[in-house]
């Protein structure tokens, strides 16, 4: 069984080093998680992202459409290395040129947030 971490919070939290994370909830594979806000409780979208640890390409599907959604991939130590707008149900992603380790992919719509989690092997 391969254990994926999804994270739901504020975008601030996580770009802004002075606020530490809250983290919910860590999940199965294939599994939604909610997440709690101040008026509401969502579901996030994310069905699945494999191969994961991947070589460099792999593949992040959604429980719905993402419209003008913006993906960050960070390094573990927060720093951004890929900023993209996104708008599907599946989004294929390179970081073939990145070096190994864990990375952390930023799903951010305005409405929703959450994150995943990748190895590079």
């Amino acid at each position: 069984m391969i254990l994926r971490e999804y994270y739901c919070g504020n975008l601030d939290q996580f770009l802004n080093k002075s606020v530490p994370p809250k983290i919910n909830e860590q999940i199965v594979a294939n599994k939604t998680i909610e997440s709690a806000t101040a008026d509401k409780i969502e579901i996030q979208p994310v069905n699945s992202l494999y191969p994961n640890p991947t070589t460099g390409q792999f593949k992040v599907k959604f429980s719905e459409e993402l419209k003008n959604t913006t993906v960050f991939i960070n390094d573990a130590s927060g720093k951004v290395l890929l900023k993209k707008i996104i708008s599907s149900t599946v989004q294929d992603f390179d970081i073939s040129n990145f070096p190994t380790g864990t990375y952390f992919l930023y799903f951010d719509n305005k409405k929703k947030f959450f994150v995943a989690k990748v190895i590079k092997q």
